[in-house]
Order: C-alpha cells, then sequence, then structure tokens
C-alpha cells in the first residue's frame, strides 16, 4: 500500500508550472477562479483549482500538493470471507481489492461464524463481536441438590454446559428428597414420589389389591378388585368369596343342604353339611331301605332312599308295597304273614251252601270240607235260612238280609203287600207320611239329585222332612229344563179358565193363598197356587235358590228369593236377577207383604188392589194395582217383565235351590 501512494505522489509532482516573465500568472485561463497566484495549479483545467473535490484519479484536483488524498478508501483485509475485516490490517486505495472489505469490525477475521451480528452460539466465543462470550444462547439448567436427576424448577442457572449439581430438567417436585423425582416409583406414603402431581395413586408400586364384598360377609369376590393405596366403602383386602351375593356364602362358611357352595371349598351340598340327611341302601331298588348300610348326602344317592322300612332288602318284591300272598312270608313288611290274603273260610254246620259268618277261620286253604268261601247265613243250624231263601210275610228275615221280610228296605214301615203302609219297600228313603202317601224328597231337586225322578210329573215332597211339622204336598216337578229339578209353585192359563176357577183366583181368600193353595199340579190343568206356607219353608230350607218365572212372552230368573213367615204377612224379596235374565217388572214389590180381599197389606191408600180396583184381582204382592199378579180382573194375565200392558197367555212360576 504504501509504495502505491508513493507512485501517485510522483505523479503529481511531474505537472509543468507555467512561469510567465518570471513570476506567476494572475491570468485565469481556465475560468475557474483561480489563478497561479490564488493557488490554481493547472490554469489550463476548470476541474483543478483550490475548491476542486479530490477524486481518486492520480491527480492533485484540490491544488494542495496531495494526490488522492481524502478519496482513497480504507479497505480491510477479510481472511475468513465472512464480509466483515480485520480492522488491524487495512489498505487505503481508490479501488477494490480482492481479499479486503470496507467493514472493518470483524472481531476474529480467521472465523467465519465470527462476525458483528452473527449468530452467538455455544462455543465459548464471541460470535456476533459485541464483546460478550456465549451471551444469551446457553441452556436453563436447575439446581439437582438432592443429585436424583431432576431439578428444582426454582433454582436456574444459564450456560452452554450444565455446571455441577445442575441438571437439564426441571422435573423434580422435591429437591430436597432424593427418593422423589419422575423417575421415581410411586409408593402408598402420601408423597407424590413420581412428580406426576398426584399422591398415593392407584398404580402406586406397593398399591394393595382390594376385593368387593357386596354381602358384607367379610370376604371379598376375587373377580370383582380394586388396586389402590386405601380401600373404597364395600371393598376389603380379603379375597375367596365364591359367591358374594349371599352372606351365607364364603371360605369357611357353614355348608347347607340349598344347592349353594357354601364354605367356598368348590363343591356344593358335601355329605358334610349340617343339615344333611341320612340315606339307606336299597339294594333290591324297590324304593325301600334298610339300616345295614347308610350314608349322609343332602339328596339320596343312587342306590339310596330316606326310609328304612324294608323287611328284606334283598327280595324287591317284599317291600311296604309289596302285594301280600299267601307264602308263609311278610310281602307287604307289616309285621304280619299272609294278613289280608288268606282266605276267610266259614263253618257250615246245616250244609245249605252259605256258611256262618261267626264261624270265621283265616287260612290260604279250606281247613275241611264243613268249611265254604261263602258266609252270609243268618241261621246255620236250619237250612231253610239262607241268603237263597224266598222272603214271606212272617215278620222273619229269611233270606238274610238284615230285614224282617215284611219291611224289605229296613225302613220300619212293613210293605203294602204284607199289610203295612210302606209304598215301595225296596227304597228306605220313601217313608209313608203321617197322613198317608210317600214323600220321594225334601223338593224336585231332592228327587232328581237322589236319582228317583222318572221324568216331569207329579210327585209328592215333605218339605221339612218325614215326621215332621207340614204334611207331605203333589207338586209338579220339571225334571228336563235346564237340568231340571224345578218345583212348580204356581201356574195359570188363561185359555179356558171357568168361571169357577177365575173365582178360585180373583176371590181366595187369605187361608186359600197361605195354607190351603188351590188347583191341580197335574200338566193338564190350568191353575195352581202352593200354599204360601210352603213357600217359606222352601225358600228357608234353601236361601240359596232361583224363582224362574216363565210366561208365554219370556223367562225371567231372580236368585236368592225369600219369603216371609205369616207372621210377616209372607213379604218377597230377592238378591238380583240371574246372570242373563232379566229381573221382575217392578222393583217396588221387594220387601212388600202379601195381600189378598180380606188382608190388605199393599202400597194403595185408596183401597185393597186385590178387590177394589178395576174388580177383584186376587192374592199377590202389590204396589201399583195394575201390575202383575196371577190373574186381573179384566180377565188378562200380565207379564211380570217389561210393560205391565203386556197380556200374555199363560205364566209359571217355579223354584230350585241352587
Amino acid at each position: 500500500m504504501h509504495l502505491f501512494v508513493l507512485l501517485m505522489v510522483l505523479a503529481c509532482d511531474t505537472t509543468d508550472t507555467v512561469v510567465e516573465g518570471g513570476s506567476l500568472s494572475t491570468a485565469d485561463a481556465d475560468g475557474d477562479g483561480y489563478t497561479e497566484g490564488t493557488g490554481d495549479c493547472d490554469d489550463s483545467s476548470a476541474a483543478l483549482s483550490p475548491s476542486a473535490i479530490e477524486v481518486c484519479d492520480g491527480i492533485d484536483n484540490d491544488c494542495d500538493g496531495e494526490i488522492d488524498e481524502g478519496a482513497t478508501q480504507t479497505l480491510y483485509a477479510d481472511r475468513d470471507d465472512d464480509g466483515y475485516g480485520d480492522p488491524d490490517d487495512t489498505v487505503e486505495v481508490c479501488s477494490q481489492l480482492s481479499g479486503y472489505v470496507i467493514i472493518g469490525t470483524d472481531c476474529d477475521d480467521t472465523t467465519s461464524d465470527v462476525y458483528p451480528g452473527g449468530l452467538e452460539v455455544c462455543d465459548e466465543r464471541d460470535n456476533d463481536c459485541n464483546g460478550v462470550v456465549d451471551e444469551g444462547v446457553g441452556s436453563v439448567y436447575y439446581a439437582d441438590p438432592d443429585a436424583d436427576g431432576a431439578g428444582d424448577p426454582q433454582s436456574t442457572i444459564i450456560a452452554c454446559q450444565p455446571p455441577a449439581g445442575y441438571v437439564i430438567n426441571d422435573t423434580d417436585c422435591d429437591s430436597a428428597d432424593g427418593s422423589v423425582s419422575p423417575n421415581a416409583v410411586e409408593l402408598c406414603d402420601d408423597i407424590d414420589n413420581d412428580c406426576d402431581g398426584e399422591t398415593d395413586e392407584d398404580d402406586a408400586a406397593d398399591a394393595a389389591t382390594w376385593y368387593a364384598d357386596a354381602d358384607s360377609d367379610d370376604h371379598g369376590d376375587p373377580n370383582t378388585t380394586l388396586v389402590s393405596c386405601a380401600a373404597d366403602i364395600g371393598y376389603i383386602d380379603v379375597a375367596g368369596d365364591c359367591d358374594d351375593s349371599d352372606d351365607d356364602s364364603y371360605p369357611g362358611g357353614e355348608e347347607v343342604c340349598d344347592g349353594a357352595d357354601n364354605d367356598c371349598d368348590g363343591e356344593t351340598d358335601e355329605a358334610s353339611a349340617t343339615d344333611a340327611e341320612t340315606y339307606y341302601a336299597d339294594s333290591d331298588s324297590d324304593g325301600y331301605g334298610t339300616d345295614a348300610y347308610t350314608t349322609a348326602a343332602c339328596e339320596p344317592p343312587a342306590g339310596y332312599v330316606e326310609n328304612t322300612d324294608d323287611c328284606d332288602d334283598t327280595d324287591a318284591a317284599t317291600s311296604p308295597d309289596g302285594e301280600e300272598v299267601c307264602d308263609g312270608a311278610d310281602n307287604d313288611c307289616n309285621g304280619d304273614i299272609d294278613d289280608g290274603v288268606m282266605i276267610p273260610w266259614y263253618l257250615d254246620y246245616d250244609g245249605d251252601g252259605y256258611g256262618d259268618p261267626d264261624a270265621e277261620v283265616s287260612a290260604c286253604e279250606a281247613p275241611s270240607g264243613l268249611y265254604l268261601a261263602d258266609a252270609g247265613d243268618c241261621d246255620d243250624l236250619n237250612d231253610a235260612i239262607n241268603p237263597d231263601a224266598a222272603t214271606v210275610c212272617d215278620d222273619a228275615d229269611n233270606n238274610c238280609d238284615g230285614n224282617i221280610d215284611s219291611d224289605d228296605d229296613g225302613d220300619g214301615y212293613s210293605d203294602l203287600l204284607c199289610g203295612g203302609t210302606d209304598c215301595d219297600d225296596t227304597d228306605a228313603s220313601v217313608l209313608p207320611e203321617v197322613g198317608g202317601g210317600c214323600p220321594m224328597g225334601l223338593s224336585c231337586k231332592d228327587i232328581l239329585d237322589a236319582g228317583l225322578s222318572s221324568g216331569d210329573d207329579v210327585y209328592m215332597i215333605d218339605i221339612d222332612g218325614y215326621g215332621e211339622g207340614l204334611d207331605s204336598w203333589e207338586v209338579y216337578c220339571d225334571m228336563t229344563t235346564d237340568d231340571g229339578g224345578w218345583t212348580l209353585l204356581g201356574k195359570t192359563v188363561k185359555s179356558g179358565l171357568s168361571t169357577t176357577e177365575r173365582t178360585t183366583i180373583t176371590g181366595g181368600d187369605w187361608q186359600a193363598y197361605s195354607s190351603d193353595g188351590y188347583g191341580d199340579p197335574e200338566t193338564s190343568s190350568r191353575l195352581f197356587w202352593l200354599p204360601l206356607e210352603q213357600w217359606y219353608e222352601l225358600t228357608a230350607l234353601f236361601p240359596d235358590n232361583v224363582l224362574w218365572i216363565a210366561d208365554s212372552d219370556i223367562d225371567l230368573q231372580m236368585q236368592n228369593v225369600s219369603v216371609s213367615d205369616e207372621g210377616n204377612d209372607f213379604e218377597i224379596d230377592w238378591d238380583g236377577a240371574v246372570a242373563g235374565y232379566n229381573e221382575i217388572l217392578s222393583g217396588d214389590i221387594r220387601g212388600l207383604p202379601f195381600t189378598t180381599h180380606d188382608e190388605d197389606n199393599d202400597g194403595w191408600v185408596s183401597g185393597n188392589c186385590a178387590s177394589g180396583y178395576v174388580g177383584d184381582n186376587g192374592g199377590f204382592w202389590y204396589d201399583n194395582c195394575y201390575e202383575s199378579s196371577m190373574l186381573h180382573a179384566d180377565g188378562n194375565i200380565y207379564s211380570w217383565a217389561e210393560d205391565a200392558a203386556t197380556s200374555v197367555s199363560s205364566m209359571y212360576l217355579y223354584f230350585r235351590e241352587d
């Protein structure tokens, strides 16, 4: 560089100075405002003068005697090619030189990554040439006073390398305890050993296994577990329960016969169960055992039964169910030999072919020829008296049936053929009444139920029983309609009624309706009335009953009908209609007494419905006089159903106990 400056000075010195007349000229030839006398060094060039600006052109432009002074630039050597030169190695030149740069602020021109503005890195150099080494580029290191490899986030230092006692992480939650760090094993000690923010988690190394104890029997279900440092409610540390829904089942429980494994030993209802029963060997498989061999079990094992009733366990034909036969053995195990199977033999002393029942011998075979298998002789000293003998009216039991021959059914009354009063000496239920006749039952249904019915017909009944109170009565029995057993209480057939018959109905007094009755129960008759006393007796004897009112238009049935005694004027009542049937026309007569023309008990305050309203209507239960009755004075029979003005051609009243 110094050589270059010297050469430039020498060049400037070779410029000629113009001297006119031996002195400097005062003329300004180049018009730059300067003369030789005022310092113009070249009056031939206006570009050269004391006021000109020096430029790098090898000329003394400002006429100060120096060439290119102040117009050169300083270049700095850039040996590491990082764009910044060494401030201690410079040249002054007018043009760029290779290996030189115009900035000379490099603090280390031997390293390309060290220059002003360079990226500071941890390399113990001042990479950005700010006079500070490794500033702001080191890592944060955390104090690890307990040397557990985890740093204290509250105690830090920035450095390029961790100083002694420092680590790169800040994960320690207790820097005073070397056993507490993120790498530590969590334990059940109320400490956050692994620094995860939780204490005594379920995955703690020493966490216990707890077992659900749903049945509170102090034994947990091994299949329902919880691993944790502390037990939840309903969990315990004892396992082994085989049924956590049953507090009677747990290890060591009392085994009982209930189909459950009470002691959790894997077996159910073992022989050791406290309520196991004793069973007995049944060697012959007849369902009965003996106490020769026994076993305890909850259920009878194969070949065992729960009884000791067999008297011979080697023979299946011998047991309490065995059939006793005449073989000299106790086949049915009742303690008796051949009992019930030995044939009774009876002594036939008179040789009439029948033995004396009082001379019996039991044996498998007849003891002798005097014994027969047939008994029945009631006099074994008289061969004319035996079950085959003919009956005669002699007051003796010739045929040995237990009855004297004149009273064959044994009812205490002699046959009519023998001069007695029994009209059916083959049936003890048919008895003569005090007034004569043979009633067959209490009612038609009683006769039907006794199997004495011969179809729809007139029968003799005695509603209070033989020999008691009322005499027997003849009634018509419908034995076929609706299962039969219907007792006729009354009837009226409109067509063909004579004046006398009408008068019988309409003029009947209290006695006629209450105790005498009227008409004929025969099917061909047109009117009949069973005395109200019998109505009372029937409904009192059979309170569960049905009253069937059959007129020519409609059937009515009421259930549980009652007719009071005469002291209450035969008041009528019922519980309601039978299902499927209509009820009686008017409920107004329920609870009303009976009325006749000489006994006014009706609800008509103006007179007597039986005699004073539209003529004589006859006896009945009245509230509104134009309601039903057996016959109205206008000659019509009015239905008990629907409209009272509905006239019908016939009406039948039937009773049957239910």
